[in-house]
Parts: C-alpha cells; sequence; structure tokens
C-alpha cells in the first residue's frame, strides 16, 4: 500500500497543479505537500525494508534494501528542490524575470519527473511463468 502512494502522489500533485494554473501560492503549497507526504511514505517504505528484508505490493512492485536507499535519496533531493524552488520562483516572479506559466510548468514537470523516478525505482524485472 505505501508502494502505491509513494508512486501515485507526485502523480496526484502532477494533475493538481494542471488545474491550477495561475495561483503560485497554491502551486507551492501542492508541491510542498507532496513532497511531506513522499518522505514519510519513503519512511514507511525503508521501515518495512529494515523490518522485512523487502517492501513488496505486487509480484511487479518491491523495493529491496538498495532500492531504499536510492528512494531515501530521491525524496530528499525532491523534498529540498520542492522547498527551495517554491521561494525561489516566487522572488523570481516578483521580479519579472519569469512568468507564472513557466511556474505551472515546472511544477508540473517535477512532479511528474518524481512520479516517473518513483515508478522506475519500485518496479521489478520479475515475469509470472504461469
Amino acid at each position: 500500500m505505501e508502494l502505491l502512494a509513494l508512486i501515485t502522489i507526485p502523480l496526484i500533485a502532477a494533475i493538481v497543479s494542471f488545474l491550477i494554473k495561475k495561483n503560485i501560492q497554491i502551486l507551492s503549497a501542492i508541491a510542498i505537500s507532496a513532497s511531506i507526504l513522499e518522505v514519510l511514505a519513503m519512511i514507511v517504505i525503508v521501515m518495512s525494508v529494515l523490518e522485512k528484508g523487502a517492501c513488496t505490493m505486487t509480484d511487479y512492485f518491491c523495493v529491496d534494501a538498495l532500492g531504499s536507499i536510492i528512494l531515501m535519496l530521491l525524496s530528499t533531493v525532491g523534498a529540498a528542490a520542492s522547498w527551495y524552488s517554491t521561494a525561489y520562483l516566487k522572488i523570481e516572479v516578483e521580479k519579472n524575470i519569469i512568468g507564472i506559466s513557466r511556474v505551472w510548468q515546472y511544477f508540473i514537470l517535477l512532479h511528474l519527473f518524481l512520479f516517473a523516478m518513483f515508478f522506475a525505482i519500485t518496479t521489478t524485472s520479475r515475469f509470472s511463468t504461469g
């Protein structure tokens, strides 16, 4: 269940960010909230891996010890990027260096990138031979 949460949180954040176009405060709040939820899901997954040796959802989604290390790195860097970019992009918009449409694109693409990375880390190469 926690693997499903980790994969769907950035996807839902990207969809909601797509629907919110011209409000940088809401886009920032979505990014920060999603990063907090991703870190919490990562902690639950890492604790499960430490306890059981692997965190498995189905035959196609599993995280082992190496995957949990990569998840820790990715979710930490993703959270740091989300937190830093919210303040940075707000200043850049206030200075009229970039427009709100670029901020909107940035947050959508950030969430989609994190979705793709989490999806790639959690998928396995096992095939059922039944």
